[in-house]
C-alpha cells in the first residue's frame, strides 16, 4: 500500500523533480561524468579518438584512474550526500559537473607528480620503427 502512495506523489511532483529524481540515479551519473571526463581529455588533445578505440596504454591508464576516481567518489557520496534536499534537474548537473572538475584536476595532479612516464601518444610506433631502422654507422 505505501508503495502506491508513493508512486501516486510521484506523479503530482512536478515534471522538474521527477526528471531529477530519475537523473540523480547513481549508475545514470557516473555514466555522465565518465563521458564528460573522456571528452575533456580529447578536447584537451590528452588522448585521441583513435586511442580509445584501439584502447590503447594511454587511454587504459586513463581508464583505471577514472575508475579509481569514481569509485572514490561514490565511497565520499555515502557520508556526504544530504538525501533529504529537493533536487532539480540544476542540482543534478551542478553535482555531476564538480565532480568532472574533481576528477580532471586529479588526472592531471597525477600526471604532474609522477615519475613514471605514461605512455606517449607515439610510444608503441617509436619502438617499432627503432626495431625496424638500420643502425647508421
Amino acid at each position: 500500500m505505501e508503495f502506491i502512495c508513493l508512486k501516486k506523489n510521484m506523479k503530482q511532483q512536478p515534471f522538474e523533480y521527477r526528471l531529477a529524481n530519475s537523473l540523480n540515479n547513481p549508475t545514470c551519473k557516473r555514466k555522465q561524468i565518465k563521458k564528460s571526463v573522456l571528452q575533456h581529455c580529447v578536447n584537451a588533445g590528452f588522448i585521441r579518438e583513435v586511442e580509445k578505440d584501439n584502447e590503447s596504454l594511454r587511454y587504459k591508464w586513463l581508464m583505471e584512474v577514472l575508475d579509481i576516481n569514481l569509485t572514490s567518489l561514490s565511497l565520499l557520496d555515502q557520508i556526504t550526500v544530504d538525501s533529504n534536499y529537493s533536487l532539480t534537474p540544476a542540482d543534478v548537473q551542478t553535482e555531476i559537473d564538480a565532480k568532472v572538475s574533481a576528477v580532471v584536476k586529479n588526472i592531471v595532479k597525477r600526471l604532474m607528480e609522477t615519475a613514471v612516464a605514461y605512455p606517449c601518444l607515439n610510444c608503441e610506433s617509436i619502438a617499432r620503427d627503432s626495431q625496424q631502422k638500420p643502425e647508421l654507422k
